[in-house]
């Protein structure tokens, strides 16, 4: 028989193996149960990464993309179109929003498109034509009478009782009344004409009226830059940077101060289908300008780096009768500059039944060029009366960090001779 003594010991260990098998059993419903919960977590996490990726700091950007720029600046006269532009606003600093970085510098696509996302130009806030003035000039426009005809009743009904700005709309109604009637073999093949004759017959006398009575001033005919001047200048000084011409420019938007005209935009205009110069030099050199405006603008106002940030420069490219505005601004983190159009192309009238459609979407965008550069115009100006009337007190200096260096490229009487890459901040 089994005496008491072992009975006791016999069921102590009984107990204690329950008890181990209790916690045993404990123990891996635990690893279960946190099994589980980190599964789920690790499927929730996963579906709040798919809605808001987390992006990569885009800091680097610039820097990606400068690698591969320096790369091609080695055997830049043997690029495509495509790949000079790219070097040539890298060079520069800028960002293009529309290219194409992952294929072009190999930039991963979740950061080219969370750079792209931070730094998206907003839409331009346009004044349309008011309603009383389109009605007019739709109906005006889809009468029977001949053009000329049209016009003599336009100066008849409208001029005398309009407000001062509904004039200088019916001028450019009128306008375009007139070359139609009187241009005619040249309106019909306006596909050839040289981009002088599509200045001096469309976008000249537009102009003109737009810009009557403003602040900033129209200048035409290839005329010199002042800001990429300013920086030829710089760079033929500087040890082994060879000089080069200024950029040319069709037509320049400028701020007169004491005999001085300071460059606020810039316009190109090129004969339609010439795809080559638009890539490469108007839309690469509107860009370059803008950004030695931007520079002129900040050295002069002399503005925080916040403020800095708010500022925009606007230009005009033409091809033949389509019209985009280029936009140019600082990059949020102060590290370069960013570029690309807004708002819809322009496209010039060629009959009098496609005036109205101009008046819809074509003028208020050449408006908003308008705005933008009197608002940095009157920048400028209070930046001047600011300095003139603060006795024994100079402005605060500009934040230079958020200028980057210019790189001009090659001329065009020397295109083999390539200008050696400029410091990269």
């Amino acid at each position: 028989m089994v005496s008491t003594v072992n009975l006791q010991r016999l069921v102590e260990c009984r107990e204690h193996e329950e008890t181990r098998l209790h916690i045993l059993i404990s123990q891996r419903r635990k690893r279960k149960l946190d099994d589980m919960i980190a599964e789920e977590s690790s499927t929730a996490n996963s579906s709040v990464t798919q809605k808001h990726p987390q992006h990569p700091p885009d800091k680097s950007f610039l820097s990606d993309i400068w690698s591969k720029a320096t790369q091609l600046h080695a055997f830049y006269t043997e690029q495509s179109a495509l790949e000079k532009a790219f070097v040539f606003l890298t060079l520069n600093s800028i960002i293009n929003l529309t290219f194409d970085y992952t294929k072009i510098a190999n930039v991963s696509k979740q950061k080219v498109n969370a750079y792209k996302e931070k730094n998206a130009f907003a839409d331009p806030q346009l004044r349309q034509v008011s309603r009383r003035i389109m009605k007019h000039i739709t109906k005006h426009a889809t009468s029977e009478a001949p053009a000329i005809g049209r016009f003599v009743d336009c100066s008849i009904r409208f001029f005398p009782r309009a407000t001062k700005e509904e004039l200088s709309f019916y001028r450019i109604y009128s306008h375009f009344l007139m070359i139609f009637d009187n241009q005619k073999e040249s309106i019909n093949a306006w596909r050839l004409l040289s981009e002088n004759d599509i200045f001096r017959l469309f976008i000249s006398p537009v102009m003109e009226i737009i810009f009557e009575n403003s602040i900033v001033r129209l200048r035409s005919g290839e005329t010199t830059t002042a800001a990429s001047a300013e920086v030829r200048d710089v760079q033929a000084k500087a040890a082994g940077i060879r000089s080069r011409g200024a950029f040319k420019v069709d037509l320049r938007l400028v701020l007169l101060n004491n005999q001085i005209e300071y460059d606020l935009a810039n316009c190109e205009f090129s004969k339609s289908g010439d795809v080559q110069r638009k890539v490469i030099v108007d839309n690469v050199q509107l860009a370059v300008e803008g950004k030695c405006i931007i520079d002129h603008l900040l050295t002069t106002s002399r503005l925080d780096e916040e403020q800095a940030k708010k500022i925009q420069v606007v230009n005009l490219q033409a091809c033949g009768l389509k019209m985009r505005l280029l936009a140019l601004k600082l990059d949020r983190n102060g590290d370069g500059y960013v570029t690309q159009p807004i708002g819809s192309i322009i496209k010039l009238p060629t009959s009098v039944d496609t005036i109205p459609a101009f008046f819809q979407d074509g003028l208020p965008l050449l408006q908003h060029m308008k705005e933008v550069a009197e608002k940095n115009a009157l920048m400028l100006q209070d930046a001047f009366n600011r300095d003139r009337s603060s006795f024994g007190s100079a402005s605060p200096p500009h934040p230079t960090n958020i200028i980057k260096k210019t790189w001009l490229g090659p001329s065009s009487s020397n295109p083999s001779i390539i200008p050696p890459i400029p410091h990269h901040t």
